[in-house]
Protein backbone atom coordinates (compact mmCIF):
# COMPACT_ATOMS: atom_id res chain seq x y z
CA UNK A 1 0.00 0.00 0.00
CA UNK A 2 2.51 2.60 0.66
CA UNK A 3 5.67 2.55 -1.70
CA UNK A 4 8.58 3.62 1.44
CA UNK A 5 10.89 3.76 -1.72
CA UNK A 6 12.62 6.99 -1.84
CA UNK A 7 13.48 7.19 -5.26
CA UNK A 8 9.56 6.14 -6.73
CA UNK A 9 8.26 8.14 -10.07
CA UNK A 10 6.84 10.83 -7.83
CA UNK A 11 9.45 11.90 -5.74
CA UNK A 12 12.06 11.45 -8.81
CA UNK A 13 9.98 13.80 -10.96
CA UNK A 14 10.07 16.61 -8.13
CA UNK A 15 14.25 15.70 -7.94
CA UNK A 16 14.59 15.94 -11.52
CA UNK A 17 12.52 19.35 -11.87
CA UNK A 18 14.94 20.61 -8.48
CA UNK A 19 18.04 19.64 -10.52
CA UNK A 20 16.73 21.80 -13.28
CA UNK A 21 15.60 25.10 -11.92
CA UNK A 22 18.89 24.80 -9.29
CA UNK A 23 20.75 24.17 -12.40
CA UNK A 24 19.20 27.16 -14.56
CA UNK A 25 19.66 29.90 -11.83
CA UNK A 26 23.08 29.11 -10.75
CA UNK A 27 24.26 28.71 -14.11
CA UNK A 28 22.55 31.91 -16.30
CA UNK A 29 25.79 34.00 -17.24
CA UNK A 30 27.66 33.55 -14.04
CA UNK A 31 30.96 31.58 -15.59
CA UNK A 32 33.42 30.86 -13.36
CA UNK A 33 36.91 30.83 -14.33
CA UNK A 34 40.04 29.50 -13.19
CA UNK A 35 42.61 32.68 -13.43
CA UNK A 36 41.69 35.48 -15.56
CA UNK A 37 44.35 37.23 -17.71
CA UNK A 38 43.78 40.93 -16.84
CA UNK A 39 46.95 42.09 -18.98
CA UNK A 40 45.37 40.31 -22.08
CA UNK A 41 41.77 42.34 -21.18
CA UNK A 42 43.32 45.47 -20.59
CA UNK A 43 45.17 45.76 -23.94
CA UNK A 44 41.61 44.33 -26.05
CA UNK A 45 40.12 47.40 -23.67
CA UNK A 46 42.73 50.06 -24.56
CA UNK A 47 42.55 48.64 -28.33
CA UNK A 48 38.68 48.72 -28.33
CA UNK A 49 39.12 52.34 -26.63
CA UNK A 50 41.31 53.49 -29.42
CA UNK A 51 39.60 52.28 -32.19
CA UNK A 52 36.43 53.77 -30.82
CA UNK A 53 38.55 56.99 -30.67
CA UNK A 54 39.52 57.27 -34.34
CA UNK A 55 35.88 55.76 -35.77
CA UNK A 56 34.28 58.91 -33.78
CA UNK A 57 36.72 61.39 -34.55
CA UNK A 58 35.59 62.23 -38.04
CA UNK A 59 31.67 62.44 -36.10
CA UNK A 60 33.62 65.05 -33.60
CA UNK A 61 35.49 67.37 -35.99
CA UNK A 62 32.48 67.45 -38.06
CA UNK A 63 30.37 68.53 -35.75
CA UNK A 64 33.27 70.74 -34.28
CA UNK A 65 33.29 72.69 -37.27
CA UNK A 66 29.41 73.20 -37.83
CA UNK A 67 30.67 75.07 -34.01
CA UNK A 68 32.40 77.12 -35.10
CA UNK A 69 30.53 78.15 -37.76
CA UNK A 70 27.63 78.72 -35.72
CA UNK A 71 29.85 80.87 -33.50
CA UNK A 72 31.23 82.78 -36.22
CA UNK A 73 27.96 83.69 -37.67
CA UNK A 74 26.72 84.39 -34.25
CA UNK A 75 30.04 86.65 -33.50
CA UNK A 76 29.49 88.43 -37.01
CA UNK A 77 25.57 88.82 -35.99
CA UNK A 78 26.66 90.56 -32.78
CA UNK A 79 28.96 92.92 -34.39
CA UNK A 80 27.24 94.03 -37.28
CA UNK A 81 23.78 94.38 -35.07
CA UNK A 82 26.21 96.78 -32.93
CA UNK A 83 27.97 98.68 -35.85
CA UNK A 84 23.95 99.29 -37.39
CA UNK A 85 22.78 100.01 -33.88
CA UNK A 86 25.16 102.74 -33.54
CA UNK A 87 25.22 104.05 -36.51
CA UNK A 88 21.37 104.45 -36.11
CA UNK A 89 22.20 106.09 -32.96
CA UNK A 90 24.61 108.53 -34.50
CA UNK A 91 22.41 109.43 -37.18
CA UNK A 92 19.21 110.07 -34.70
CA UNK A 93 21.51 112.63 -32.88
CA UNK A 94 22.78 114.10 -36.02
CA UNK A 95 19.52 114.68 -37.07
CA UNK A 96 18.08 115.93 -33.72
CA UNK A 97 20.82 118.38 -33.38
CA UNK A 98 20.27 119.04 -37.05
CA UNK A 99 16.15 119.47 -36.32
CA UNK A 100 16.99 121.97 -33.06
CA UNK A 101 19.79 124.23 -35.30
CA UNK A 102 17.21 124.79 -37.52
CA UNK A 103 14.47 125.85 -34.94
CA UNK A 104 16.58 127.91 -33.28
CA UNK A 105 17.84 129.44 -36.79
CA UNK A 106 14.40 130.02 -37.66
CA UNK A 107 12.82 131.30 -35.07
CA UNK A 108 16.29 134.02 -35.07
CA UNK A 109 15.34 134.87 -38.16
CA UNK A 110 11.55 135.31 -37.76
CA UNK A 111 12.03 137.56 -34.64
CA UNK A 112 14.45 139.72 -37.16
CA UNK A 113 11.65 139.70 -39.69
CA UNK A 114 8.81 140.76 -36.99
CA UNK A 115 11.19 143.46 -35.60
CA UNK A 116 12.87 144.79 -38.93
CA UNK A 117 15.83 144.08 -36.98
CA UNK A 118 19.12 142.11 -37.59
CA UNK A 119 20.25 142.99 -34.16
CA UNK A 120 17.29 141.69 -32.83
CA UNK A 121 17.31 137.90 -34.74
CA UNK A 122 20.90 137.96 -33.21
CA UNK A 123 19.87 138.72 -29.21
CA UNK A 124 17.07 136.25 -30.10
CA UNK A 125 19.54 133.91 -31.31
CA UNK A 126 22.22 134.50 -28.77
CA UNK A 127 19.30 133.90 -25.87
CA UNK A 128 18.24 130.86 -26.83
CA UNK A 129 21.15 128.94 -27.25
CA UNK A 130 22.39 129.86 -23.80
CA UNK A 131 18.85 129.24 -22.59
CA UNK A 132 19.42 125.64 -23.81
CA UNK A 133 23.10 124.94 -23.16
CA UNK A 134 22.39 126.88 -19.51
CA UNK A 135 19.23 124.02 -19.24
CA UNK A 136 21.31 121.33 -20.03
CA UNK A 137 24.67 122.14 -18.01
CA UNK A 138 22.36 123.04 -14.96
CA UNK A 139 20.47 120.22 -14.77
CA UNK A 140 23.86 117.39 -15.55
CA UNK A 141 25.80 119.89 -12.90
CA UNK A 142 23.39 119.64 -10.12
CA UNK A 143 22.61 116.46 -10.57
CA UNK A 144 26.29 115.24 -10.57
CA UNK A 145 26.50 117.67 -7.31
CA UNK A 146 23.73 115.43 -5.51
CA UNK A 147 25.57 112.29 -6.36
CA UNK A 148 28.77 113.50 -5.46
CA UNK A 149 28.50 115.35 -2.42
CA UNK A 150 25.98 112.48 -1.23
CA UNK A 151 22.39 114.74 -0.84
CA UNK A 152 19.67 112.77 -0.12
CA UNK A 153 17.45 114.50 -3.15
CA UNK A 154 15.70 112.45 -5.75
CA UNK A 155 17.22 112.71 -9.27
CA UNK A 156 14.18 113.76 -10.81
CA UNK A 157 14.21 116.73 -8.72
CA UNK A 158 18.09 117.10 -9.50
CA UNK A 159 17.35 117.09 -13.19
CA UNK A 160 14.38 119.47 -12.96
CA UNK A 161 15.90 121.90 -10.22
CA UNK A 162 19.26 122.23 -12.21
CA UNK A 163 17.15 122.81 -15.74
CA UNK A 164 15.10 125.41 -14.25
CA UNK A 165 18.12 126.92 -12.50
CA UNK A 166 20.00 126.58 -15.43
CA UNK A 167 17.44 127.93 -18.16
CA UNK A 168 17.39 131.54 -16.06
CA UNK A 169 21.19 131.39 -15.85
CA UNK A 170 21.11 130.98 -19.72
CA UNK A 171 18.96 134.10 -20.32
CA UNK A 172 20.71 136.18 -18.24
CA UNK A 173 23.77 134.50 -19.65
CA UNK A 174 22.58 135.76 -22.96
CA UNK A 175 21.71 138.81 -22.11
CA UNK A 176 25.07 139.37 -20.64
CA UNK A 177 27.04 137.84 -24.03
CA UNK A 178 24.80 140.30 -26.36
CA UNK A 179 25.29 143.15 -24.06
CA UNK A 180 29.37 142.23 -24.31
CA UNK A 181 28.94 141.83 -27.98
CA UNK A 182 26.90 145.10 -28.11
CA UNK A 183 30.19 146.99 -26.62
CA UNK A 184 32.93 145.49 -28.48
CA UNK A 185 30.94 146.29 -31.96
CA UNK A 186 30.63 149.82 -30.99
CA UNK A 187 34.35 149.90 -29.33
CA UNK A 188 35.46 148.56 -32.70
CA UNK A 189 33.64 150.78 -34.86
CA UNK A 190 34.83 153.74 -32.76
CA UNK A 191 38.47 152.41 -33.28
CA UNK A 192 37.79 152.32 -36.87
CA UNK A 193 36.00 154.94 -37.48
CA UNK A 194 33.21 152.27 -39.73
CA UNK A 195 30.09 153.70 -40.45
Amino acid sequence: MFNLHPFNQKNMHKLLLFALVFTLLFSSGNTVNAQVDSLHLKTQDSLKAQTDIQNNAGEDDDFNVFLLFVGTAFVCTMIGAAIVGSFAAALAILLITGFISAGIISVSVITGIYKKSIAAGYKALIIIVCMIAGTAIGSAGLFIVTKLAGFHVAGRTALLTGAASGLAGGVLMGLIIYKMCNASISYIKSKFQIG
